[in-house]
């Protein structure tokens, strides 16, 4: 083809173009860790485009943000929240991926906007995380099988750095072991997926892909989460505004604010069913004092 000829990509094609430039700079980042920064903004630039192309298979006009003013195109979050919705796709995104590729666009957005530390470890469980999602939507939406997207064989070469991760995992688990490390505090890492993220004595670290998140105890059951799975409750407390500071009113026995997932909808209940039980008990105070002052004038 002549070098001067115009390129014209359809948003599929396009999104192939970005996915194999991903797998390019994947293969030669196992010789340079830098190319990880490449092969991740290429990969979430992918998936970016393919969510965008089976909106625009549905109706063109839902590639934009604001569809009574086409002109800016919809982000990744906006794009999955289109293709959720039942009357658009249903394309049922699990809260798990919505994670994984929020996460994904923090990184995109770290990496070209600020510094960042990536470590090559992190960058590959990453990129394969992200990977599964692209292909996964590639097979479903658009009948396109990744090994037929991947040319020249390098689908194989991708595959090997994936056993690697495996392998990595595997000696992760006998590190715990030899560590003595009470299985009690190993969780399955919400990075990569394998059970080998240990909280033991604050550690709060994968040892298969290096990444490190904030491990909180829930005052209410005093189980461990990550600091993601805590949620805030105090817009459940009778809160009122005393020189533009938010006072506490009436915090009904609590003395903590943030409770878990598996306790916060408990938590929610029972102050609802005290604050009931207040209204109650000042509705009948109310009625006897009127009764009593009405007893009294007569």
């Amino acid at each position: 083809m002549d070098k001067t000829s115009e390129i014209k990509l359809s948003l599929l094609d396009n999104s192939h173009a970005f996915l194999n430039e991903a797998v390019t700079y994947a293969l030669c980042a196992q010789d340079d860790a830098r190319k990880w920064q490449f092969a991740v903004l290429n990969l979430v630039q992918s998936l970016e485009l393919s969510l965008k192309s089976l909106l625009h298979d549905i109706h063109p006009i839902l590639v934009y943000e604001s569809v009574d003013a086409p002109k800016q195109t919809v982000g990744l979050l906006q794009a999955l929240d289109r293709l959720n919705h039942p009357r658009i796709a249903g394309a049922r995104f699990s809260e798990t991926e919505r994670r994984r590729i929020k996460k994904a666009i923090d990184l995109r957005n770290q990496m070209t906007h600020s510094e960042f530390t990536l470590k090559p470890e992190y960058a590959t469980t990453k990129f394969f995380e992200i990977f599964g999602i692209v292909a996964f939507f590639q097979a479903r939406h658009f009948e396109c099988e990744i090994e037929n997207i991947i040319t020249d064989g390098r689908f194989n070469d991708l595959l090997a750095i994936k056993r690697g991760i495996k392998e990595l995992s595997e000696r992760a688990a006998q590190r715990i072991s030899e560590e003595g490390i009470d299985g009690e505090f190993v969780f399955q890492c919400p990075n990569c997926d394998y059970g080998t993220f240990v909280i033991q004595g604050g550690i709060n670290k994968c040892y298969t892909c290096r990444q490190t998140e904030e491990v909180r105890e829930c005052r209410k059951c005093g189980n461990f989460m990550f600091d993601w799975q805590m949620h805030d409750f105090s817009n459940e407390l009778d809160i009122d505004l005393c020189e533009g500071e938010a006072v506490i009113v009436n915090s009904y026995g609590y003395d903590y604010y943030e409770a878990c997932f598996e306790c916060i909808n408990e938590i929610k209940e029972d102050i609802a069913q005290q604050r009931a039980d207040d209204t109650y008990r000042w509705e009948m105070e109310q009625y006897y004092w009127e009764q009593a002052h009405a007893k009294h004038d007569t």
